[in-house]
């Protein structure tokens, strides 16, 4: 992209579009984000009452309705009448009933105890589930002399199917893909083929499902930058990803770049080179230059239209502002758009041209004063900066601040089990609900049971991204 001087102030003869047309193209785009979401009902999870309790071998008893598949490794959580929890596994079972054996730490229930029973396939049952920008994981557990085949911890009862495609990461940096040949019920046989010719996959290197399981649906795709290349002859940068058309790759495309959650670069994918995307990073667009281990998020239209993903403010000339992006994410001339900083909205701008890759701008009004449809706070500050965020001005009320629900009270048992409470007033879930634990990355759970308050909620190995601890956060999936 080239920019002259000329560029600060350019002159448009396009027609401003009607608002009601913005409105419609901004409802369309956002239908599938929010309808999948809305939509969700929660996973249906078998509820027990104690019937009774051998206290001298710590065994508690269930009645178990014919028909109700239970299985041996079925967890069993109790909520006492004293508002602790205790798990236990499955044991044994009959036609009619079930027992579970409590630890010697945890708290023994009484006869009536309500329980709720958790099956051992829930990680499958997660996976149709998965909120976008989640995924599942596993851990490789043993690989064969050459590294061309190798098992994995984490089978079909996890969530994990035959034909999957893993990204194997160290470090959370790419190194190897690897294609799932056969699934069994907590152990999966895939092929190897590594994306770096200086590392190879060793024993206890994560892997993840990805692109996640809603990810291409939703066009959620986010990887790692994998190598950086200077072109010969050129002032121009290759940034290479990991990642290839059946993953939703394509020429044209935009991708984000960031670091620590801040933003680098944006860089438009040129090329397609086996199992690579090869894209050029725009030296006007950088913030700073690209790194090997940098994150990269697909940038479309629709994230744009819905506020998931900001434009950037790239020159300035008085009140006047360029921005990165424009007809590649469906920009056009009479647009507004609102500047945002620090989950303020720091001023209002009016689109008058549009180019391919990005438009101009001219601020009307500050934050605060004017027809600003705004859901977050208005600034003290109205100067706009190198860098700041742009979104539509109609995406600003569907714009969430947070989305955060509570925190980690307790962890029952080794990252599995935990207790939430609330963290702010009127913050609730409802048992079969998927939650986010953690991160980023994020680790997705299951509320199991609600009571006084408190939440139980299990993370299955699988839905795991990292340990789990006292004050994470948990949020909406």
């Amino acid at each position: 992209m080239e920019l002259t001087a000329s560029a600060a102030h350019p002159h448009a003869s396009r027609s401003v579009s009607p608002i009601f047309l913005w409105f419609v193209i901004f409802a369309i785009a956002l239908s599938p984000f929010t309808g999948a979401q809305g939509a969700e009902t929660p996973i249906d999870l078998p509820r027990l009452k104690v019937k009774a309790i051998d206290h001298e071998r710590r065994i508690v008893v269930f009645d178990a309705e014919k028909g109700s598949n239970v299985a041996l490794d079925d967890q069993v959580l109790v909520c006492t009448a004293r508002g602790e929890f205790a798990v236990g596994r499955v044991f044994v079972h009959d036609g009619g009933h079930l027992a579970i054996n409590i630890g010697e730490t945890a708290p023994m229930p009484a006869v009536g105890d309500a329980a709720v029973r958790v099956p051992n396939d829930v990680g499958e049952l997660i996976r149709s589930w998965m909120p976008p920008g989640s995924t599942l994981t596993t851990r490789l557990d043993a690989r064969s002399p050459s590294g061309a085949t190798a098992w994995f911890d984490c089978g079909s009862r996890d969530g994990i199917r035959a034909g999957d495609r893993l990204l194997v990461m160290r470090n959370e940096i790419p190194i190897a893909r690897a294609t799932v040949a056969e699934a069994r019920d907590r152990v999966s046989l895939a092929s190897i083929v590594p994306l770096v010719s200086n590392v190879s996959c060793n024993v206890g290197d994560m892997a993840c499902l990805w692109p996640g399981p809603s990810d291409l649906r939703t066009d959620t795709l986010e990887t790692r930058v994998l190598f950086v290349k200077a072109v010969p002859q050129s002032d121009r940068i290759e940034v290479w990803l990991p990642i290839e058309k059946r993953d939703g790759a394509a020429v044209g495309q935009h991708w984000e770049i960031r670091r620590a959650g801040e933003y680098v670069d944006c860089v438009e994918v040129v090329d397609l080179r086996g199992r690579f995307a090869i894209a050029l990073q725009s030296a006007a667009f950088a913030a700073s230059p690209i790194a090997v281990g940098d994150s990269a998020a697909l940038r479309t239209g629709q994230h744009v239209a819905q506020g998931r993903i900001s434009l950037r403010v790239f020159r300035r000339d008085g009140d006047y502002c360029l921005m990165n992006g424009g007809e590649d994410v469906g920009l056009e001339v009479g647009g507004h758009l609102a500047v945002v900083r620090d989950g303020r909205t720091v001023a209002e701008l009016e689109i008058d041209t549009v180019k391919v890759d990005y438009c101009g701008a001219s601020r009307t009004v500050p934050a605060g004063h004017g027809n600003l449809l705004a859901t977050t706070r208005p600034g003290r500050e109205s100067g706009v900066r190198d860098w700041d965020a742009v979104v539509p001005l109609m995406a600003l009320p569907f714009m969430q601040e947070s989305a955060g629900l509570g925190r980690v009270e307790q962890v029952i048992q080794a990252d599995e089990w935990l207790v939430g409470r609330p963290g702010r007033i009127g913050a609730s879930v409802a048992a079969g609900q998927l939650v986010r634990v953690g991160g980023p990355p994020a680790s997705i759970g299951i509320v199991v049971f609600v009571a006084d308050g408190r939440w139980a909620v299990y993370v299955p190995r699988s839905c795991r991204r990292g340990s789990i601890a006292t004050g994470d956060s948990i949020s909406k999936p």
